[in-house]
């Protein structure tokens, strides 16, 4: 999120871990998770020796997110994902860490471009409140269609 002023980029660098700041995200993972809705708790620190790799660690920082099964097919799930938290790369760790990897994920799961040629991750939804006005403001982003072709 970036703002046209430094005072409001503060409000909202403020409310990033509050219940206001909610970042809504849509995913296709390998298999179906079980139980259909859920919280996944786990903490995730770096890989030792890379740059860019996480993976959960009990001695990583805590990370949490909550999810829910939308519709299955082809062996697949498109899944709701929320982030109470917000580590570099959580959703692709958690759901790799629960045997659920994203469809396309080259680093936390498979190296198959066949299918999709990205991670099948998608932000659908932002809310926050105006930093100014305290007004309740939200964004939305239908899933795209190399997505919705997976399920």
């Amino acid at each position: 999120m970036v703002a046209k002023h430094p005072h409001a980029q503060e409000q909202l660098k403020g409310q990033l871990h509050t219940p206001t700041f909610r970042r809504i995200y849509l995913a296709v993972c390998e298999g179906i998770p079980r139980p259909p809705e859920g919280r996944i708790d786990a903490p995730i620190g770096r890989v030792p020796g890379s740059l860019m790799a996480r993976q959960v660690d009990p001695a990583g920082q805590p990370a949490s997110t909550r999810y829910r099964v939308l519709r299955t097919g082809q062996g697949r799930a498109l899944v709701e994902l929320e982030l109470d938290t917000g580590r570099t790369h959580q959703i692709r760790v958690h759901m790799a860490h629960t045997g659920h990897p994203l469809t396309g994920d080259f680093l936390y799961g498979t190296e198959d471009h066949s299918l999709i040629s990205r991670p099948a991750l998608h932000s659908a939804r932002l809310s926050l409140r105006h930093p100014v006005t305290g007004e309740p403001m939200a964004w939305e982003q239908p899933l795209p269609e190399d997505m919705a072709r997976l399920v």
